[in-house]
C-alpha cells in the first residue's frame, strides 16, 4: 500500500446552533483555541459582541476541531479505515460514496417540530445536514467499500486501487 501523504478535507458544516451569531470562521477557531489562554478575554468580548449585534442569530458551529464531524484516519491491513462520530443519527440517515480518489460522507438529522418551540438559553446539539470529503493519494476501490454503525461511529473501511502491471508486449 502506498502511504497516505495527505488526506484533503473538504465539508459542509452541520447546523448547529451557536451562542453566537457568526458562522465558525478560521479566525473563530483561531480564538477557540485560546480560550483559556491569556487571550481568553478576547474570545469572550468577542461571544458578546456577536450577541449584542445579531441577537438571537444562529450560525453553524463546527466540532471542536472546527472541522465538522469528528473523524480518525488511519491505515490498517492495506486499506483505509475512516472513522466518522456522528452520534444522534440514525444509520438511514447516513450516505458513504466513494468516486475516483474521494470519500463522501454525508448525513441528514431532523429535529421535532415540538423542540423548536422551546425558549432556548443555549442550544448545542447538532441538527440539520453535513457532508465531508475526503481525498486520498490514489484512487480508491468502490467495491472494496465497506461500512458499519455501530454506537454513534460510522467505520468505513477502503482499499486502494490495485495498480495495474506493465507488460512487455513484442513488436512484430
Amino acid at each position: 500500500m502506498r502511504p497516505m501523504f495527505r488526506v484533503e478535507d473538504t465539508m459542509a458544516a452541520p447546523t448547529l446552533p451557536r451562542e453566537s451569531s457568526i458562522v465558525a470562521t478560521p479566525i473563530d477557531r483561531l480564538f477557540d483555541m485560546f480560550e483559556e489562554g491569556p487571550f481568553s478575554g478576547f474570545n469572550r468580548m468577542r461571544r458578546m459582541m456577536d450577541a449584542m449585534l445579531n441577537p438571537g442569530a444562529q450560525g453553524a458551529v463546527v466540532s471542536a476541531t472546527g472541522d465538522g464531524i469528528p473523524v480518525n484516519i488511519y491505515e490498517k491491513d492495506n486499506a483505509y479505515v475512516v472513522e466518522a462520530a456522528v452520534p444522534g443519527y440514525k444509520r438511514e440517515d447516513l450516505t458513504v460514496e466513494v468516486i475516483g480518489d474521494t470519500l463522501t460522507i454525508a448525513g441528514k438529522y431532523e429535529t421535532k417540530t415540538e423542540e423548536e418551540q422551546k425558549n432556548y438559553h443555549r442550544r448545542e446539539m447538532r441538527h440539520g445536514s453535513f457532508s465531508r470529503s475526503f481525498s486520498f493519494p490514489g484512487a480508491l476501490d468502490p467495491k472494496s467499500v465497506t461500512a458499519a454503525f455501530e454506537n454513534g461511529i460510522l467505520r468505513i473501511s477502503v482499499r486502494p486501487e490495485q495498480l495495474v502491471h506493465s507488460t512487455k508486449v513484442p513488436i512484430s
